[in-house]
């Protein structure tokens, strides 16, 4: 009988682990802005060229000194869902690093700059994926799912190299139930 009733109280706490089990949704920019002046600083500008998945078609410039900021139409996020994580792969070719990213709510700055390594391919048509965050990495922020439903959050990628050329954005956001309430099981 004994171990009956520790066998059903095992079962009961995995049920109620299961329901932490993650998702993930993502999408690729939709839409984007920059610093500088068109046609000067990001070539060809203004262009749909980064928005959507790789397709060989970047934009970028030289000696830019500047942002290019992404945004990305709402997500579909279970209502009752935390954020568990947040990650950006980034299509690009940056003659040398670094790059900072960051997120954006509201058109303002939030959490933790990350920097990209990598990148340093000759070209636009051999851009290189570059991922920053991750599964469990929130930036240092306590954005909500609600934030990527409503499309209020937005990516930056500050230029700080001589040669940067940007293919793609995409952003993914992990998600998973609130944290169910610890079960207190006692074994007799």
């Amino acid at each position: 009988m004994l171990n009956l009733l520790r066998s059903i109280a095992l079962l009961a706490v995995l049920v109620v682990l299961s329901g932490c089990a993650p998702g993930q949704q993502s999408q690729y920019a939709s839409a984007w802005t920059f610093s500088g002046s068109p046609g000067t600083h990001w070539v060809p500008s203004p262009s749909p060229n980064p928005l959507g998945p790789p397709d060989g078609n970047c934009t970028g410039g030289t000696h830019i000194n500047g942002w290019a900021e992404f945004t990305f139409a709402g997500l579909v996020i279970p209502g009752g869902n935390v954020v568990l994580g947040i990650e950006l792969n980034i299509n690009y070719r940056s003659h040398t690093d670094p790059n900072t990213v960051e997120l954006r709510k509201g058109g303002v700055a939030v959490g933790s700059k990350l920097l990209p390594t990598g990148g340093t391919q000759s070209s636009c048509g051999n851009s290189a994926l570059v991922t920053v965050g991750g599964s469990t990495n929130l930036w240092g922020t306590s954005l909500t799912t609600a934030d990527f439903n409503a499309g209020s959050v937005s990516v930056r990628i500050v230029q700080n190299a001589n040669t940067v050329d940007i293919e793609s954005v995409q952003l993914v956001v992990y998600h998973g139930s609130a944290a169910p309430s610890p079960a207190v099981v006692m074994w007799m």
